[in-house]
């Protein structure tokens, strides 16, 4: 089990009971990136990619150290990394501070996705804090500034929430966390305005939010992770209110 935190990441082995700790070393060049770490993937071959605020980091089994994507790819940047998803084509998309990048894991290929060019490249909404894949294989991503579609056709992202018809449901538009539950509906965490449920196929939403008059809303309005069991409940993690339980029924 890996957990990332603000001092480093931590490798958990259940069955002995311990942690190892890594942080970065400025005198290891193989040594964690930055020990703010802000996202964990693994792929499909199993390789665990790490990103921080140093960039995106690849652990190395054998060795029992890292690398930096930036000195495998040249043409990769370091860059503050917010959220890693690998998709079933085999792509790596590595939201950071100021965009998207695709990257071909076999052929190093990259691609840069800037979501809103009329922005600054700093802008909230190429803050890309989530990434998801649905059912049929579309790319869904969360930013400071709205919920974003890929076109594979235009090969290009465009914005869907909150723009979508006759509702201003969204009145934070900062998403940190995206999920795709058993029935493929599409979950969003806020920043400070809740939990919010897309039906993408009739573009309709219908949104959770703290009532303190109400000890069975949700316990806080910003949402940093979502996950569903195989039973169909939903568990919602906060940033200040702990833990909530969504029953199916």
């Amino acid at each position: 089990m890996w957990v990332g935190t603000e001092n480093g990441l931590d490798k958990f082995d259940r069955k002995k009971g311990v942690f190892t700790h890594y942080k970065n070393d400025p005198n290891n060049k193989f040594s964690l990136s930055d020990n703010v770490v802000l996202a964990l993937c693994e792929d499909k071959d199993g390789n665990l990619w790490i990103g921080s605020d140093g960039g995106l980091d690849k652990y190395n089994y054998q060795k029992n150290n890292f690398t930096n994507y930036s000195d495998i790819n040249k043409k990769f940047r370091r860059n503050i990394v917010l959220s890693i998803y690998h998709d079933k084509a085999d792509n790596m998309w590595v939201g950071t501070v100021n965009g998207l990048d695709k990257i071909n894991i076999k052929t190093n290929k990259i691609e840069k996705f800037i979501m809103n060019p009329f922005e600054n490249k700093n802008g909230n909404s190429n803050r890309v804090n989530a990434i998801i894949e649905d059912d049929e294989n579309e790319i869904w991503a969360g930013t400071g500034d709205g919920f974003y579609r890929y076109n594979k056709k235009e090969n290009s992202f465009y914005k869907i929430l909150p723009d979508i018809s006759n509702t201003d449901i969204l009145i934070n538009n900062n998403l940190l966390s995206l999920y795709k539950d058993l029935s493929g509906l599409v979950w969003i965490g806020t920043a400070e305005d809740g939990l919010v449920k897309f039906d993408r196929e009739g573009l309709k939403i219908k949104h959770y939010k703290h009532d303190s008059f109400d000890k069975m809303s949700l316990s806080h309005n910003t949402v940093r992770s979502i996950f569903q069991e195989k039973n169909g409940t939903l568990w919602v993690g906060t940033l200040g209110g702990g833990l909530n339980r969504l029953e199916k029924d």
